[in-house]
């Protein structure tokens, strides 16, 4: 999925709910249920769309990645493969063995990235779901107050 897919489909996302909130006559001031439960409906699309976008972000690097993981081991090939012709063998050795302890360090390196997007991936996720979960608490005690106002209405 490319962002441009998920910037489409946001779109898309809020212009049915402005488009609904329009029809039903829903303003963010009143606290009947519908309106609750459109703003609540936006607010969670909006979350939603963050998530996505975040999400992208790290499938995106983790296939260059791998592009450039799949690079570095073909120009090792190619040096293994021309390196034994010609006449100046210990120079092209010494620096095959150069550019082998350069790939280890690199690829130490790309796996402690690999390694600490994921936690940053799993903590994002944790504070994701912390928020929606609060977000779902205050959600459903401002729906009781609505309702509530609503039943003191009608009696």
């Amino acid at each position: 999925m490319n962002i441009l897919h998920i910037w489409y489909i946001q779109h898309v996302m809020l212009g049915a709910i402005v488009s609904l909130k329009k029809k039903f006559n829903i303003d963010r001031k009143d606290y009947d249920a519908k309106s609750v439960l459109f703003n609540s409906i936006l607010y969670f699309l909006l979350l939603f769309n963050l998530v996505l976008i975040y999400l992208n972000s790290f499938h995106i690097y983790d296939v260059d990645e791998e592009k450039t993981l799949n690079s570095l081991k073909l120009s090792k090939r190619k040096e293994i493969v021309h390196g034994f012709h010609s006449a100046n063998e210990r120079k092209r050795e010494k620096n095959l063995e150069k550019k082998n302890t350069y790939e280890i360090t690199y690829l130490k390196t790309i796996s402690t990235i690999r390694l600490t997007s994921k936690t940053r991936k799993n903590q994002f996720l944790h504070e994701i779901s912390n928020e929606i979960n609060a977000y779902l608490r205050a959600w459903l005690k401002y729906a009781q107050v609505a309702l509530s106002q609503e039943l003191k209405q009608t009696t």
